[in-house]
């Protein structure tokens, strides 16, 4: 099945992965997101390099079915950079982009529950990996954080959400 990224190009994914080693990758993506307080995604020239889920929701036949958007995520730079030259190498104007933990989990994830879309962490470099909702990505995510990290994030988060009040 070809899937293509905001950029118009196309690559072809394999529906084959083994659980286990894209469970352990998830595991790895949600243990060093934490440790380093950032994570990497990769772009085009028109904003973050995304494609098509695997799979189709239960409920829909293969008439109506509508394709959810998989937005990438990576725990290390070399890994999106990875992704970029085995999955992109054409491309021109690729570059891998860092987002902060707090940006990931406060704006990122939100908007891409929103709008239905799906988020893969850590997946190989010809895209194989798990397909996560967002929710669940916030959730583990959140699961592991330290107490000072989750009072210093309330903090950022109430700061920017202005005075509460009528």
């Amino acid at each position: 099945m070809p899937v293509a990224g905001w950029f118009g190009g196309s690559v072809q994914r394999p529906r084959l992965i083994n659980v286990a080693d894209a469970q352990e990758s998830h595991e790895r993506f949600l243990r060093r997101a934490v440790e380093h307080q950032s994570v990497w995604t990769v772009w085009g020239d028109t904003g973050p390099l995304i494609v098509e889920s695997n799979f189709t929701p239960e409920d829909e036949t293969d008439e109506n079915r509508v394709a959810r958007r998989v937005y990438l995520f990576f725990s290390d730079e070399a890994y999106a950079r990875r992704a970029l030259r085995e999955s992109w190498p054409d491309v021109p104007g690729c570059s891998t982009h860092c987002i902060s933990l707090f940006d990931l989990l406060y704006r990122w994830l939100p908007g891409l529950h929103r709008d239905g879309h799906l988020a893969g962490t850590n997946w190989t470099g010809d895209l194989i990996g798990l397909e996560l909702e967002p929710g669940e990505v916030h959730a583990q995510l959140h699961g592991r954080l330290p107490q000072d990290l989750r009072v210093q994030f309330r903090e950022m988060l109430e700061s920017t959400e202005g005075p509460q009040g009528g």
